[in-house]
């Protein structure tokens, strides 16, 4: 009798062309993934971007994360108290730009050009690393069915209570001035004009950095306590059944 060639993989038989395949897929994408890396790597600590009467300036670090704000000691003769918020956001805009340019211009360098070599996940070994296919058997379709699209339902609810995107949010000056965030980057800032037109660009700056640095902990807040993880990770389990009962059906290669 002929044994059925293939891998054994959460109780069943998988092609080794596939499997094959699949670790060229991860071997491609630890070599994207690393080029990746280095490439960013190799950008400034940090870019800086103005707006365009150069009354504000943002630096953004190596991720294009926002670190820094500055206003420009001559601000009040280059705009008005009531635009100095927008010039900030356009100059957020700027820097990212800037920071996108010169990432693609790194990217696009020759490949012969040296570029440290970043750290490759192990290729899963079927004996050693199987899919998340639970060992048990699998409970029947219309349980699973019906617990499945229960928690698409929670997925949706739970959505529906959290910012999309998520947006971090920070205040200074007793609420004069306010700077958001969001997964781009820098996104919003208001300043309040009555405040700010007292204000020197060393007292504007210093309340803007000290938003900005309350904004980049609320959207950290706000990622970690995405509720969408959780019923994400609750969903990989029941897609992982699924797949079990696909195997099944699937038989032997």
């Amino acid at each position: 009798m002929t044994e059925p060639r293939g891998a054994p993989v959460g109780g069943t038989l998988v092609d080794p062309t596939l499997l094959d395949a699949l670790r060229g897929i991860q071997e491609r994408a630890a070599q994207v993934s690393s080029r990746l890396r280095a490439t960013r790597d190799q950008l400034p600590e940090e870019t800086e971007g103005w707006d365009r009467i150069r009354a504000a300036s943002v630096q953004i670090d190596r991720l294009a994360v926002p670190v820094g704000i500055r206003i420009a000691d001559d601000w009040a003769t280059r705009t008005s108290p009531s635009a100095l918020g927008g010039a900030v956001v356009e100059a957020a805009a700027a820097a990212l730009r800037v920071h996108s340019e010169r990432f693609a211009g790194a990217l696009a360098a020759p490949a012969t050009q040296s570029y440290p070599a970043g750290p490759t996940p192990p290729i899963a070994d079927p004996a050693t690393d199987p899919v998340p296919v639970p060992a048990a058997t699998p409970r029947p379709l219309d349980v699973l069915a019906e617990e499945l699209f229960g928690e698409l339902r929670s997925a949706r609810e739970l959505a529906a209570d959290l910012p999309v995107p998520p947006r971090g949010v920070g205040r200074a000056a007793q609420g004069a001035v306010i700077v958001e965030l969001g997964p781009a980057g820098l996104v919003g800032c208001t300043i309040d004009p009555d405040w700010v037109a007292q204000r020197t660009g060393v007292a504007v700056s210093l309340a803007l950095g000290e938003a900005l640095g309350r904004a980049v902990d609320d959207l950290a807040d706000v990622t970690s306590r995405s509720r969408q993880a959780v019923t994400a990770r609750r969903l990989d389990g029941l897609l992982a059944e699924a797949m079990a009962h696909l195997a099944d059906l699937a038989g032997p290669a």
